[in-house]
């Protein structure tokens, strides 16, 4: 028995090194895989992690890594193969659920990717990412109850980034036409985060639903006041103008939306609403004309051209207007007609 036992020993001696040796080298090329990783240079990343699993097939880390590597580069079916076999070899690998969620809602398979991070949950209930990852999906699949729910559920988990929770609960909100629990939100948000300028926007935005333009207004100067040429904003702040009857005020923001984009027929088409109002009815037909050019509702130039050139007198050429307006079915246009035109 002993012979025996020593030559046991002897193997044991001889093979344990190499096997030890071989486990540092893996090691070592997966730290100068993650040095890569940290700098960005993916592709020597890749390298380094190829190495390890050629040391070792059945290293969940290195495919893991690589798979990290392959998202980054937006090489999202490479990606999912490494994540499957990491997740295989490994099935407690939490991250490689969270990080092939995220592959999944790339390339466009919700169901999985909701499997995942419920997976990903289950394995790391106090960590933030994952409901935080849920809760978007949620909210691009429209689940907008569901995923209010979810957000909600991190106000007890001291998530660093609150006023993002505040935000996505608000925009669930208002795809529920909730205005008044959106606006709380957003608040909130602000408070949390005062330079945060889309949810200033989206605030202004409750607020236009909600008939309150002059809070509107008062928060689309902030956002225009950080970005001057964000068009949504001018758009809303010119609708609320027209909406207090600040009529040269919602002028001069379709003047400048017109400036952005020259040529689009719609500002013109604001710009000659304006004037009307302003009773410039001369310039407002000239704007109705230009418009009427390029417009992608005739019908409704139409209508409108219709009625200032009856109020500059112009009888026959606004029958003629309001004639080619009712041929294309636009609404009013019969009733005009009947009023004004019939014998």
């Amino acid at each position: 028995m002993k012979p025996k036992f020593f030559f046991i020993s002897f193997l044991f001696f001889l093979i344990s090194p190499s096997v030890i040796f071989s486990q540092v080298v893996e090691e070592e090329w997966i730290n100068k895989g993650l040095q890569y990783e940290g700098k960005g240079d993916y592709s020597n990343a890749i390298v380094c992690y190829d190495t390890a699993i050629q040391l070792n097939e059945a290293n969940a880390i290195a495919f893991y890594n690589r798979g990290v590597c392959y998202m980054a580069m937006e090489s999202y079916g490479s990606s999912l193969v490494d994540f499957n076999k990491a997740i295989w070899l490994d099935s407690l690998l939490a991250d490689g659920y969270y990080n092939r969620g995220i592959v999944y809602e790339k390339l466009d398979n919700p169901v999985l990717a909701r499997y995942d991070f419920e997976k990903y949950i289950q394995m790391q209930e106090y960590d933030t990412l994952g409901y935080m990852a849920l809760g978007d999906l949620l909210l691009n699949e429209q689940e907008f109850e569901t995923a209010i729910s979810i957000y909600s559920k991190l106000f007890n988990l001291g998530i660093e980034q609150m006023h993002g929770v505040y935000y996505s609960i608000a925009l669930c909100q208002m795809n529920l036409n909730q205005w008044d629990k959106a606006i709380a939100n957003l608040t909130e948000a602000i408070l949390l985060r005062e330079s945060f300028i889309e949810a200033l926007f989206m605030r202004s935005r409750c607020y236009l639903h909600s008939k309150q333009y002059f809070s509107a207004i008062a928060d689309l100067e902030k956002v225009l006041g950080a970005e001057p040429n964000k068009k949504e904003a001018l758009v809303s702040r010119a609708e609320a103008y027209y909406k207090v009857e600040e009529f040269e005020q919602s002028l001069a923001d379709y003047k400048r939306l017109e400036q952005l984009e020259p040529g689009n027929w719609y500002w013109i088409f604001e710009k000659a609403n304006c004037y009307t109002q302003l009773q410039e009815f001369e310039t407002a037909e000239s704007e109705y004309s230009i418009s009427l050019k390029t417009s992608k509702e005739p019908s409704l130039v139409l209508l409108m051209r219709g009625i200032v050139r009856k109020k500059q007198g112009k009888d026959e050429e606004a029958c003629f207007d309001w004639q080619q307006a009712s041929l294309m079915g636009a609404v009013g246009s019969e009733e005009l007609i009947s009023t004004y035109c019939n014998p």
